[in-house]
Order: C-alpha cells, then structure tokens, then sequence
C-alpha cells in the first residue's frame, strides 16, 4: 500500500497560467519572463478592457496548500 498523508486538503489553483510579459509573443528579442509594465501609455499597466491580465496578490494559492503535489505532500529538496 502506498504512503498517505494524515490530513488530506483540497488544493484549490486559482489560476493554471503563467503570466507572460506585454508583447512577448510580437517578437523573437522580448522572452517570455514577467516584467511589469511601467510605461505612462500602457494600456496593461491602465488595465485597459481586452488585455492580459496583470499578476496580482490574490492570485496566490492559499498557503497551506501552496507547492503542495496533487498525492498531498509537499516538494522537498535534501
């Protein structure tokens, strides 16, 4: 029989994607790696209707379920 946590919680994703940086898939020399906007115009950092979402504080997982795998232990590094 497989090793089972004692407590077993519910892991609840508020959100699957990463977020990307504004423009990256336009072109090759701009990666893919969040960087927040911080221009005066810039309709993601306004918040603009029809643009990618900008990561906020409450996207967080709660913390007793963050980095923890779907079997309900948590990731280790010895």
């Amino acid at each position: 029989m497989a090793v089972q946590p004692l407590h077993k919680v519910k892991i609840v994703k508020k959100t699957t994607t990463h977020p990307n940086r504004f423009q990256s898939h336009q072109w090759l020399r701009v990666g893919k790696s969040w960087r927040k906007p911080r221009g005066i115009d810039n309709p993601m950092r306004r918040k603009f209707r029809g643009n990618q979402m900008m990561p906020n504080i409450g996207l967080k997982q709660a913390a007793k379920t963050r980095h923890m795998l779907p079997s309900g232990f948590r990731k280790l590094l010895i």
